[in-house]
């Protein structure tokens, strides 16, 4: 069997877990912005882990030249990008038509992304930085050698990324590109665990996770005492603080790995999880927006805004992938290719990450 991206057939739980894992990525993602005092913690793993699954499923023996990799990539990335603001743009400007309102709409920061983009748009910084992630990783393997230097250059990113986050923080570049700066680095490590295949070794895995686990126990207990301080916020160049900036969000994403594996071996997890992880880019785009609205109507929990925040973008989903146009411009997926199917979990679905 060739597997592309998360594409694989009903028992390879080697791919499956993956989908598994976007789809407890996601939740994270949503749940991070639901407004529970414990949100906050989300962002201390659910950007790393995306981008660390971009990176896992990175082939560059697939790439194709650099122009077709730079192409299937605006594809995937950029498409469903435009196609979205586009969507909400005229949404809102519709419903403020209806309420007699004028819509407030700013153009300027529509154009600029990254991080000038609020409210419905809030989540989409991190599409465009995927991409110059991607894009500028698959430069570097191709072109730098020997291995060594590779290193090199990834820890060359991180030190500039922290030295920007220490003393130019409030800095703006468009599309959040200096935020691939220490996006790399999580891309590069799920490249870098494929490449030894860490976690497809039984003996190694269970190490990692230990060692993972006993680390994350640690610093909790060392932040909620007050003993030391940390935070992560990409979006806004916040990379607290040189080195735990690393390892904290490791450490979860990889103990996430091990959940992800074992819920992908028990049929509903499975259905559930990897169902949530296929329309993850769905749910990234949409459920600030559906949220927003859907909040002028009722009052907003946290808990109904995870609810509304997953189900709405989901049942999207399920109807654009089986609409080739739709599939395409909204999800980034070959229209050629067959539409998903959860049961198999087999689809047109890509190597993109999210």
């Amino acid at each position: 069997m060739t597997v592309q991206g998360i594409t694989a057939e009903k028992n390879d739980n080697r791919i499956i877990w993956l989908d598994v894992m976007k789809g407890i990525g996601i939740l994270s993602v949503v749940w991070g912005h639901a407004g529970h005092p414990y949100s906050f913690l989300m962002f201390f793993f659910h950007m790393p882990l995306f981008f660390f699954i971009s990176g896992y499923l990175y082939r560059s023996a697939g790439a194709g030249t650099p122009l077709q990799y730079l192409v299937r990539r605006s594809k995937q990335l950029l498409v469903p990008y435009v196609f979205y603001i586009v969507l909400i743009t005229v949404f809102l400007a519709v419903l403020s038509a209806l309420k007699g309102q004028s819509a407030d709409i700013n153009w300027t920061a529509l154009v600029l992304g990254g991080s000038k983009l609020e409210g419905a748009y809030g989540t989409f910084w991190f599409v465009t930085c995927l991409f110059f992630v991607q894009i500028f990783f698959d430069f570097v393997i191709r072109k730098i050698r020997p291995r060594w230097l590779v290193v090199l250059v990834i820890a060359a990113c991180f030190v500039f990324a922290f030295w920007e986050s220490r003393f130019h923080q409030d800095i703006f570049v468009l599309w959040n590109m200096d935020v691939a700066l220490f996006g790399i680095v999580f891309y590069a490590l799920g490249f870098l665990f494929k490449q030894k295949k860490w976690l497809e070794n039984p003996q190694q895995s269970r190490i990692i996770l230990l060692l993972s686990a006993v680390f994350l126990v640690l610093f909790f207990y060392a932040y909620f005492q007050d003993y030391l301080r940390f935070g992560l916020d990409f979006k806004h160049r916040q990379y607290y603080f040189f080195g735990t900036n690393i390892l904290v969000p490791m450490a979860a994403v990889l103990l996430i790995s091990g959940l992800s594996r074992m819920l992908a071996n028990w049929t509903f997890c499975k259905k559930v999880f990897s169902s949530l992880g296929q329309s993850s880019m769905a749910i990234m785009f949409l459920h600030l927006f559906v949220n927003s609205v859907i909040g002028g109507f009722i009052t907003m929990s946290p808990w109904r805004f995870l609810i509304i925040g997953i189900l709405f973008p989901w049942l999207w989903f399920e109807f654009a992938s089986r609409i080739p146009g739709l599939r395409f411009l909204a999800l980034g997926i070959n229209p050629k290719r067959p539409a998903i199917d959860i049961g198999t979990g087999t689809s047109g679905r890509s190597d993109r990450g999210i």
